[in-house]
This record gives structure tokens, sequence and C-alpha cells, in this order.
């Protein structure tokens, strides 16, 4: 047989032209190799008995046109019938030779390697497609599809590829576990993570799982089951390995622009719906999981400290706000207050802070007598002045009785130092007050004195409203 492109001669075991490589038409091509040489042929039957030297057939594609405007005589129409059938003959050596290539597995997989050598992909994948036809179990062959899809930037037919050899149950393990890498090795070109996790959220292969846990995200995990409660909850969110939890509390989903979780979540009264996620290195988000809870309680509101803890240099008070039917009542000395307790004191307006060190505990109480649990404020005071408060009261001796100010029958002065003060638009003043005792030893409150702290300086004080004192320059 002959090539019909080069006319070189075609070996019968070949099925393509060895020369310049064309392939051999399976089903002829009758508008141009069968019609072009049954006209030829037609042609020199015509000549042969004595038509017109000049007459020839024209190129109208339908071969019945070769009968157009011709009388056949006896012997020119067994000609032409003869003509016709061994065009029939060779028509049908075509189409079963299309056939025969058409389902031989050798013959595909030699067309889709010379068409992959010659970078023509597709062209490749279309004969590599016809073999996987033929052998459906050579998954080899599979993955050159895939990657000749790969190859001419079709990615989602290479993994629509991989995924099919995944789910096909027949797969033997270690080719499934081949395609598996495959996928994911092309999604972390492309960085889709999420892609990832989504594959190997259906993957059953612990090897796989394994090999790429580092994309699993676990779910995150609550300390305490979803419930009614009749106490206050400290609710804690396990968090896995590597991961970062993001939580709401109002119902909806969370994202990484939600809260982080870092510390205990305290639920105290009411009704939560708490939702959280994990989120790991590569920003692959977990399964939203949500419980529900119910505080029960008799609620009552921790005393609220306007005054933080911390280090002051100035003379500073602490302030509480106290909510309507409430009272609150603290110590100073690292006990449990209690209004029941005799270390206790009930706040009824501003704490000077003690200079130094002081630990302030603090508990409210409502109507009820229900009480709440106890808050703890830890202050230091410095300030920066060589005054003390004992040569405070020494000074306020020396100069009141220097002024005549002494003791007589009906008893003795004395001066206690209370705590230093802030006096707005003054400054700060050690506050001492001034009592008489008599001599069965009752005091009686005479006054107050400030003495400033820097200047050393005495005033009377007057009180003319909660924590707004006037200060007279003593005479």
């Amino acid at each position: 047989m002959k090539c019909p492109n080069c006319g070189a001669e075609i070996p019968e075991n070949k099925l393509y032209c060895e020369a310049c490589g064309c392939e051999l038409q399976i089903v002829p091509d009758f508008d141009v190799d069968v019609e072009r040489e049954m006209k030829h042929t037609m042609n020199k039957i015509i000549k042969d008995n004595h038509f017109d030297d000049d007459f020839e057939f024209d190129d109208d594609p339908s071969i019945f046109s070769l009968f157009k405007g011709v009388k056949l005589s006896g012997k020119l129409l067994y000609a032409v019938i003869g003509v016709i059938g061994v065009l029939a003959v060779i028509a049908a050596i075509f189409i079963g030779s299309k056939i025969v290539k058409q389902n031989n597995y050798a013959y595909q997989i030699e067309m889709g390697n010379e068409a992959s050598d010659a970078n023509d992909y597709l062209k490749a994948v279309s004969y590599y497609e016809n073999a996987l036809k033929l052998k459906p179990d050579d998954y080899d062959v599979a993955f050159k599809i895939a990657n000749l899809y790969y190859s001419a930037g079709r990615e989602n037919d290479a993994i629509f590829v991989l995924k099919d050899v995944i789910a096909n149950d027949s797969v033997p393990t270690d080719k499934k576990e081949e395609a598996y890498m495959k996928i994911i090795s092309l999604y972390e070109a492309s960085s889709n993570y999420e892609l990832i996790a989504e594959l190997l959220s259906e993957c059953t292969n612990q090897n796989i799982l394994s090999t790429y846990q580092r994309y699993i995200v676990g779910d995150p995990s609550f300390s305490v089951d979803a419930g009614t409660y009749h106490e206050t909850i400290a609710l804690k969110i396990e968090c896995p390995k590597g991961s970062t939890v993001y939580y709401t509390m109002d119902g909806t989903d969370p994202d990484t622009n939600s809260t982080e979780y870092d510390s205990v979540i305290f639920l105290e009264y009411g009704s939560y719906e708490i939702k959280a996620i994990s989120v790991n290195q590569y920003g692959i988000s977990s399964a939203v999981v949500s419980n529900k809870y119910l505080i029960d309680v008799d609620f009552v509101f921790e005393p609220d400290i306007l005054t933080e803890s911390g280090d002051y240099t100035n003379a500073t008070m602490i302030e509480a706000d106290v909510p309507i039917m409430y009272s609150v009542y603290y110590t100073t000395d690292g006990s449990e207050p209690s209004k029941d307790s005799g270390t206790s004191i009930k706040y009824s307006g501003p704490i000077p802070m003690p200079l130094g060190e002081s630990h302030f505990r603090f508990i409210s109480y409502a109507s009820d007598g229900s009480v709440s649990s106890i808050v703890d404020r830890d202050y230091s005071l410095t300030l920066a002045t060589s005054l003390d408060p004992a040569t405070a009261v020494s000074k306020i001796n020396e100069v009141l009785r220097a002024s005549g100010h002494i003791n007589d029958e009906l008893g003795r002065f004395d001066y206690i130092y209370v705590a230093p003060y802030p006096v707005e638009g003054m400054g700060d003043f050690y506050f001492v007050v001034e009592y008489l005792t008599d001599n069965s030893g009752n005091m009686s409150k005479l006054g107050t004195l400030a003495v400033d702290c820097y200047n050393g300086m005495i005033y009377s004080v007057t009180e003319r409203s909660q924590n707004d004192f006037k200060l007279t320059p003593y005479n």
C-alpha cells in the first residue's frame, strides 16, 4: 500500500507512513481520495472507448455526476459497474483498516507516544484515551493523560482524571496513593490548601492521611457540654495543636476576623450560643462547632472597681460604681470581705489609696442578700517627697503647741494620720484628724488638718461635699 501523502510504500503491518509520518485514514475521504480515483478511472474508460479526447469529468463532489450527460454503451456500462465494485472493495479495506487501528491498543499507545514527543499534548491525550478504553486497568496511561493535560495548561482536567482513579474501587491501593499525591502536588503548586483539606476530608487511606497530616484541621472542642446550668461557667475551648481558635458569642459563624480565643470565657447569666473554628498555619479552617448554654442563677454583679490595679505616683482615690439596691464591702488585710465580718468595711465613697503596697478585696450584696464573687485590687503608691506622714504629724504638734494649742485639764490633743488625699487644683496632702481625748479615754473629733506633702505647709480642712475639700492656711 502506498502513502496517500508522499507515495512511499507502507508495509502491511504498519498503519502509518514511516517516510512522512502520515496516518492512514480509516474511513476514506470520498470527496478527495476515492472520488479522485474514480474520476481518473472513469476518464480513462471514456477515452479508451473513443469519447471526445477533450472530455473530462468536473470536480463535482457527487459520484453521480460521473454519469451526467453520458450515454453508456453496454461495454462502457459493464466497465463502470466494475470500477464501482473495485472502489467499494477499496473503501471496505480502508474502513476495515481504520476499525482495526481504532481497536489496536499498541497502535494507540505508539501514536500517543509520538504525539507526546512532538509536544502535541491534546492529540496525545486523544490516543491515550482510546488506549485506556481498550485497557481500563492500565492506570499508568491515566497518569500519562493527567500529565499531558497539566502540560497543556489544563490543570482542572488533569485533576479530574486523577480523581477518577481515586474513585474507582478496582484501582490498587498503591495507584490510588499515587493519584492522591499527584493531586496534592498540583494543589500545593497553586497554594490551594483549602482544596487539599477538602480532598483529605473524604480520604480513608491512613497512609495518605498520615503523610499530609499538616493540612488536616481538627475541630475545636468545648470543656463544658451544652445545657442549662445554675452556676457561673468557666468555659475553655480546646485548640488543636498548631491551630488558632476564633469564636463568636452572638450566634454568627466565626472567621479569622472574629475574637481570637486566648483565655477562659466566663458565662455568668442568661443564654449563650458559642461558635468556634480552628485555623491552621495554611489558613485552612475547620468546620464550625457550636454549643448553647443557659445560665440560670440568682445573678449578682461583681463590684465595679473603677481604679485599676497598678503603680501610682500621686495621691489617688479608689472608686467603685455601686448599683442601686446593692452594697459593697471591702477589706485591706487580705481576709475575705463580708457584711458580717468585723474586718470588713462598707464602701460609702472614694477611698484614699494608702502609701506603699496595699491589697483590697471587694464583694457585692444584692438587696435579697445574694452575694457576688470577690474582686481583688493591688496598688502601689509612691510620692516623690522626703516628707513622710510621721514627720507631718510632728510638724502639726509643733506648730499648734507654739500657737498655744496645748493639753489642759480637760484632756489631751491627739493627731492621727489618715492617708494622702488629692485636692483638686492644689496637689497632694497628708490628712490628719485632730481628736480631744478626755481623762476617761473618750475621743472627740475636733477637725481635720492637712499637710502639703512637698512643702510641709499646714491647712485646716473643710469638706464641702464628698471628696470636695476646701483648704485654709492654718494661722
